[in-house]
């Protein structure tokens, strides 16, 4: 397949990404992964001379703090402890970004739609008499805040039940693992999961998303002689997306024709696309956020080239359809995600709207409160079967968590299940749908497919990052 563009100029693609400018601000601004590196964070969070945390790393055994291959043979002194559990109350904590560079994007109404679900919970009776109180503490996705936020509440709350964003995650990480405290990742880049015993990815991982839609390529829409060129941001999105890019190419048998890299800051994203277009490729696979892949989508389009943008979740918000890059995203982004439309009779989107509109009713319709309330559905399933087992402290939180099978929330979600660390790490699931950005779903997407795994996806392990 060669498809062949008119001459265009660089003054020419200056030109969109100045009229660009107005997608930041219709997305929130700054983009979201710009924080430091976790790792440089992390030396500024946790002060060595804190007797208490010395005391628990000299007791968590080295294969689960560093991910190896060799099994706890049985479960640290500190997790056979009961925290934030009364007889009346089970008490978890979310940390999300509310005043941060995701906040425009989205994030509260994911804490909202989150704690959404857990009131509808308690109105019903609890789990298992138990009211589930939910904290959200804002670490405005930044790895420094994060790890402050968690020092408040690592001996109070029962679980770090959801984390928005792998930077502030990977900031709190070994903190998790020491005080034996699970967290569900909201949103998935797997890596973590992979790395962390008590980390669990709520879904199908960024890596599984863009192999499956790779795969849908080259399986189901027969384009087997399809060139592919490569960008992502230089981060550890980008990365985990590079890396599964590469395991795709390798398997499908054909090599990337360009490639390009850029800073989580970087707005002008001219440079990049004059690389991307140079070798006419049919098919850019994307690891990033919405503002530069709304950047890259309006400038292709500008330079009269029908190339198509293929992305895992993170490309793509509904904010970008009010902005000026709205008709190049519908024409030419396609998007690979493991979630639910907000319309639809089934069952559990009918109790998904119902939920939020009675217990957050500010929040706006949208893809942010569906990810929110899913990762919510697997939290509760895990406390739901560590209080049927009756133990409901932090070991049994976490052997619960690793019990989860089958689970896939009315419809709402791929069939998720975990197991035991390391021989089934937290990665539940590796299906996808294929999505199109349009205007009027509340998502602001259409599926183009159902659920499925492509072969690059069932064969692939995410790698240590």
């Amino acid at each position: 397949m060669q498809r062949r563009m008119r001459p265009r100029t660089i003054t020419r693609v200056t030109a969109v990404f100045a009229a660009m400018a107005l997608v930041l601000a219709a997305c929130g601004g700054d983009d979201p992964e710009e924080e430091p590196a976790p790792e440089s964070a992390e030396e500024d969070e946790a002060p060595d001379d804190d007797a208490e945390e010395d005391d628990a790393a000299e007791e968590a055994p080295e294969d689960e703090a560093d991910g190896s291959d060799e099994p706890a043979e049985d479960i640290r002194a500190e997790c056979d402890v009961t925290q934030g559990v009364t007889d009346d109350t089970i008490s978890i904590t979310m940390l999300n970004d509310l005043s941060g560079p995701t906040a425009a994007l989205g994030a509260p109404d994911i804490g909202e739609a989150f704690r959404a679900h857990f009131d509808a919970i308690n109105a019903d009776g609890g789990i298992d008499g138990r009211m589930v109180e939910v904290e959200v503490l804002d670490h405005a996705y930044s790895p420094v805040d994060a790890a402050q936020r968690y020092e408040e509440v690592r001996t109070e709350t029962a679980m770090i039940a959801s984390v928005f964003g792998s930077p502030p995650l990977q900031a709190i990480a070994q903190d998790l693992v020491d005080d034996c405290l699970v967290s569900f990742q909201s949103g998935s880049s797997g890596q973590l999961a992979q790395d962390y015993d008590t980390i669990f990815a709520p879904t199908t991982t960024y890596g599984h998303e863009i192999l499956n839609i790779i795969g849908w390529v080259i399986e189901e829409r027969g384009e087997t002689d399809a060139t592919f060129a490569l960008a992502y941001q230089s981060d550890a999105l980008g990365e985990a997306v590079r890396q599964a890019a590469a395991f795709g190419a390798e398997h499908y048998g054909f090599e990337y024709v360009a490639e390009a890299s850029h800073g989580p800051q970087d707005s002008d994203l001219t440079a990049q696309l004059q690389t991307l277009l140079a070798e006419d490729p049919d098919y850019i696979v994307y690891g990033g956020l919405p503002n530069q892949l709304a950047f890259l989508s309006a400038g292709a389009m500008a330079a009269e080239s029908d190339v198509q943008f293929i992305s895992a979740t993170p490309g793509f918000v509904p904010a970008v359809l009010g902005s000026p890059a709205a008709d190049a995203v519908q024409a030419n982004v396609f998007i690979s995600g493991p979630y639910s439309e907000w319309e639809g009779d089934e069952p559990g989107r009918v109790q998904m709207r119902e939920e939020i509109e009675t217990h957050a009713p500010d929040v706006a319709p949208g893809q942010g409160p569906i990810i929110g309330y899913s990762s919510a559905l697997v939290v509760a399933e895990a406390l739901r079967i560590a209080s049927a087992n009756d133990d409901l402290s932090l070991h049994g939180i976490l052997e619960a968590s690793q019990q989860v099978s089958g689970f896939d929330a009315n419809g709402l979600l791929p069939e998720l299940t975990y197991g035991q660390y390391p021989d089934a790490p937290r990665v539940p699931s590796h299906a996808s749908r294929i999505w199109q950005p349009e205007a009027g779903p509340a998502a602001g997407m259409v599926p183009l497919t159902d659920y499925f795994e492509s072969e690059a996806s069932q064969l692939f392990t995410e790698p240590v990052l």
